[in-house]
């Protein structure tokens, strides 16, 4: 079996997609105000149907709205879920960071990141 050294793995590209900024630099500069956007939850379904509006909001930083690369075809911008287009958005930033159009297809590796729990309607 082959070992690994540190040096066969390397971070080529980077993608931010948060409350706070889209893309690097955004999200760079959001860190570097100390900006936060934990709030009451503003996009539809984000709200308990409890009478008493004061227990109706879930907290959390919301994401606002995403730049989509143009490179994301409209018919899939229009099917895919809002977590898909923040994945695809973050994406879009990575791999032109990593300037993936010049490398071979079957060079490259992808790794995706993200929440690991679901919220259950």
């Amino acid at each position: 079996m082959r070992s690994f050294e540190r040096r066969d793995l390397f971070v080529s590209g980077l993608g931010v997609v948060s409350a706070i900024g889209q893309g690097r630099k955004d999200f760079l500069q959001g860190l570097m105000e100390g900006r936060q956007r934990f709030a009451a939850m503003q996009r539809p379904g984000r709200q308990r149907p409890e009478a008493d509006p004061a227990l109706s909001l879930f907290l959390g930083a919301e994401i606002g709205e995403l730049g989509l690369s143009d490179r994301v075809s409209p018919s899939l911008q229009r099917a895919a879920s809002w977590s898909g287009k923040a994945a695809l958005a973050a994406l879009g930033e990575a791999w032109l960071d990593a300037c993936l159009d010049e490398v071979p297809p079957h060079r490259i590796g992808l790794v995706v990141g993200g929440p690991t729990s679901s919220s259950a309607s």
